[in-house]
């Protein structure tokens, strides 16, 4: 008789009985390293109660008794044939793909503080492989999928005009070879210091401009020491000059 596959029908080497080939109706056992279910089902197999002689009836597998079986069994099939195993995961993933993807969304919002928690600590475990990974895969990615990385930046723009302002900001310092750097939090701070206002005219600040109280043409840095919160038309009349080249009557020269 050819052997059953795993989860088909078969019948009891005592009773007869058709059931599923499964650890939860055979018990699994393991001989030279392999794991394999017995004939006999859980019913009709006995096991000697500790300290008697009494034929004790097997109930069904804990939990934990069944995650050992199925992993160890799957630990075989695999290391016996990983080919056909790779073949087989990879069919059930594109056969199940719809059904896993909506199961996952479904988890994903229903456990959306878990998740980000285990993220959050699968990256702190694992900052230099990931980092690693990202040098190797990164620079293929955008070289096939430029298009595509274009279209996400722009949307990102689109929905985070103020922080994508910020980041325009520090890529002309860098390219002024500016020395150091701010955050966008540290530049939200300051704006709440100065009460919404401009630092150089007073008026509230619907709109605002970080502006370089040093020019960064004229050696000044990109700490958040030399950043001032300024409406647009300030910022614009202030332009590259120093302070007291643009507002004398207010700041005088070192």
């Amino acid at each position: 008789m050819a052997k059953p596959t795993l989860g088909q029908m078969r019948p009891c080497s005592k009773c007869g009985v058709q059931k599923p080939w499964t650890v939860d109706y055979f018990r699994s056992y393991t001989y030279k390293g392999r794991c394999a279910l017995r004939g006999k089902c859980r019913q009709c197999e006995g096991y000697k109660g500790e300290g008697s002689d009494r034929r004790m009836r097997r109930g069904p597998l804990t939990e934990e008794e069944r995650a050992s079986a199925r992993s160890l069994y799957n630990r075989n099939f695999f290391e016996k044939d990983p080919e056909r195993a790779r073949a087989i995961w990879r069919a059930s993933s594109k056969r199940n793909r719809a059904t896993r993807s909506e199961y996952q969304k479904r988890y994903r919002a229903e456990n959306a503080d878990k998740v980000k928690d285990w993220n959050k600590a699968w990256r702190e475990a694992n900052k230099d492989r990931l980092q690693e990974y990202m040098r190797e895969y990164e620079p293929k990615w955008r070289a096939a999928n430029s298009e595509k990385r274009r279209a996400a930046v722009k949307r990102w723009r689109q929905k985070n005009p103020k922080r994508a302002h910020h980041s325009t900001q520090r890529y002309w310092a860098r390219k002024h070879g500016a020395e150091g750097s701010h955050t966008f939090s540290q530049k939200q701070g300051l704006l709440r210091k100065q009460g919404h206002r401009c630092f150089y005219c007073g008026e509230s600040l619907a709109e605002y401009h970080a502006d370089h109280f040093i020019p960064l043409s004229k050696g000044g840095s990109d700490y958040i020491e030399n950043i001032r919160m300024a409406c647009p038309p300030c910022n614009l009349s202030k332009s590259d000059k120093m302070p007291w080249e643009w507002m004398p009557e207010r700041f005088s020269a070192p």
